[in-house]
């Protein structure tokens, strides 16, 4: 790429993404620091922007194309993930949100996991009133692609906390199936 100076297909660096783990973490990791520098310069939201649409569309795309998206790649995603969740960085989130809903139609998860990460997504709902919608979705498409048996008790109280729950969800299931 450098000798020709012909630029990068894209096709190219998510195959590279998804085959090469080290590569994958090296993406997840670039947005981990790059949210802390960047959190403690106010001004530079739109560059940050930018870095997390990029991290999003290589993430999911490498999902999408990967045959057989391994214990592996999840297991290298689910720290990123966790933190995402965590983010108060609403582009952060909804990537995070994005590519587990992509992990959800892609892989049967064990029940535990698919808890565990039912549970953040019920608890963190409320952080960025601007994503409720966008969470609530994420956790619907979670829960109906992995059908997990029950979820316990422990994240009703925060799921019950969200301001105008019934009509967010009567509005998501009057809009989509």
């Amino acid at each position: 790429v450098k000798q020709s100076g012909v630029p990068l297909a894209k096709g190219t660096l998510i195959t590279h993404c998804y085959k090469d783990l080290g590569f994958m973490d090296f993406i997840c990791s670039l947005v981990t620091k790059s949210v802390k520098v960047f959190a403690e310069s106010p001004g530079s939201s739109a560059q940050l922007r930018v870095l997390l649409a990029f991290y999003a569309s290589t993430i999911v795309s490498a999902l999408v194309a990967a045959e057989d998206v391994s214990d592996n790649i999840i297991a290298k995603l689910f720290p990123y993930i966790q933190k995402g969740l965590k983010s108060s960085l609403p582009d952060y989130r909804a990537a995070t949100y994005m590519i587990i809903c992509q992990i959800s139609v892609k892989v049967t998860m064990e029940d535990t996991f698919v808890n565990s990460l039912a549970s953040q997504i019920i608890k963190t709902l409320t952080k960025i009133p601007s994503l409720i919608k966008d969470g609530l979705s994420c956790l619907i498409v979670l829960l109906q692609r992995q059908q997990p048996e029950s979820l316990g008790k422990k994240p009703f109280p925060h799921l019950c906390s969200v301001p105008d729950l019934i009509t967010i969800l009567h509005g998501i299931s009057e809009t989509y199936d």
